[in-house]
């Protein structure tokens, strides 16, 4: 079942590089219940963390300035959101095309977006932060039990 509004468009990138607790389904693996271009096959039942997820791309629709179409993650093959606290970005990175970060409409987001606050960018591999002052590699945790994973230092 598609979702109602399918503002997503064939995009269900989400479905495959992030992590579902709920479902014990690790990040960079596609969820069982999605249906590649066409949405989530338990969309009125899905997990709380789904209902509740909106990548950046998702939320500058309904703004006076979207993000335009090349910027959908299944076309950057980047989804960006927050973490949990909005302070800050993260962009996962589909491990197929782990530099898509650096491509030219994507790195210009990002640059812009770390001029202001803290970018994490995981490509499945590698990890880094992109600040104001330029990119660092860093070291993260394994996940947790919430599927979070914790800055551990730089590389």
């Amino acid at each position: 079942m598609i979702c109602p509004d399918n503002k997503c468009g064939s995009c269900t990138q989400c479905c495959r590089l992030l992590a579902v607790t709920e479902l014990n389904k690790p990040k960079n693996t596609r969820c069982i219940h999605c249906d590649v271009g066409v949405g989530c096959r338990i969309y009125h039942d899905r997990p709380e963390s789904c209902q509740s997820f909106r990548c950046l791309w998702l939320q500058t629709q309904d703004t006076h300035i979207p993000f335009p179409l090349y910027l959908r993650p299944d076309k950057s093959k980047v989804v960006l959101h927050t973490t949990p606290d909005e302070k800050n970005v993260v962009a996962k990175v589909d491990p197929g095309t782990p530099m898509a970060w650096m491509e030219k409409g994507i790195g210009n987001v990002l640059a812009t977006l770390s001029e202001k606050i803290l970018v994490l960018v995981d490509n499945g591999k590698k990890s880094w932060v992109i600040e104001k002052h330029g990119i660092r590699e860093v070291k993260m945790s394994v996940a947790d039990e919430t599927g979070t994973e914790h800055f551990e230092g730089y590389v």
